[in-house]
């Protein structure tokens, strides 16, 4: 009897096939069966500001993450939620706030997360100034990336896109993290991103009486499954990112072996009818 016997690439979970013997005259036809590791879940979310300060005479003066959208597990939205403004005391305060997640529902290697979060008019005690800031992220089976957008800004010089993770000093208030970002990636396990658009931490030595950390603009992004950075256009998955070589005799894709089985099977009857008509 023809058979068809899978080959899985335990790297990519790519299913291939090996094409038996065929010796009778059937047609056989296989398919592929859904892969067994892909991106199996997601994670994502974002907010607009929160901060955790001490200021003189209020003392402790905290903000949780605001406006703020989590994504489910399994995928879904875009999640949107939008404040009027969001005010820290009198130390630095917004206009509107937009955050934003999106997630795949389908299981795949492509399955991708999309995470952002935009707030105008930004103020920090009068020293730092923004028209519009903006992180996003995005993850996959191939990885995590992010970035930071700065429009209109005064009080440092920055570019409009800055570099990850890029510290300048804030006169009269302390220092910033611009486009700060932290990866966490494990092979075959997942990936993820957060993304804060600035990190202001505030010295006591240069504001008297006031400390604390303000994070404008947060995107989280995440990708969890067996098939996380396992593929062949993972990031930074090291020397294991090439496709493993196919071995074993007659190993053809699926589509060429359902093609290569039909052919033999017809050719095999075809050849079944002659024999029956030349002995009559």
């Amino acid at each position: 009897m023809a058979g068809c016997v899978h080959n899985t690439d335990p790297r990519t979970q790519t299913t291939f096939y090996v094409v038996e013997p065929v010796i009778a005259p059937t047609v056989m036809v296989c398919v592929a069966g859904p892969a067994s590791a892909d991106v199996t879940s997601v994670a994502g979310g974002a907010f607009g500001v929160s901060a955790a300060v001490t200021v003189p005479v209020t003392g402790a003066l905290g903000l949780a993450p605001s406006p703020s959208v989590v994504l489910p597990t399994t995928g879904g939205g875009p999640i949107t939620r939008t404040a009027a403004k969001a005010t820290i005391g009198s130390l630095a305060s917004t206009g509107v706030l937009t955050v934003s997640t999106f997630g795949d529902a389908q299981v795949s290697h492509g399955r991708t997360t999309r995470s952002s979060a935009t707030v105008d008019a930004l103020n920090v005690a009068g020293r730092l100034s923004a028209s519009t800031v903006t992180s996003r992220c995005t993850s996959n089976g191939d990885g995590s990336s992010g970035s930071t957008t700065l429009e209109g800004v005064t009080g440092i010089v920055t570019a409009t896109v800055p570099a990850p993770n890029t510290v300048v000093q804030l006169p009269g208030v302390g220092s910033v993290t611009l486009n700060e970002q932290t990866v966490t990636s494990q092979p075959g396990a997942n990936s993820a991103i957060t993304v804060n658009a600035l990190d202001v931490r505030i010295d006591p030595a240069l504001l008297p009486g006031t400390s604390g950390q303000i994070i404008v603009g947060q995107s989280r992004c995440g990708a969890l499954g067996p098939d996380v950075l396992t593929g062949a256009g993972a990031a930074g998955s090291g020397s294991g990112s090439q496709p493993l070589p196919r071995t074993g005799t007659n190993l053809v894709p699926p589509a060429a072996a359902g093609g290569a089985l039909l052919l033999v099977g017809l050719g095999l009857v075809a050849s079944a009818r002659r024999r029956r008509s030349l002995a009559n």
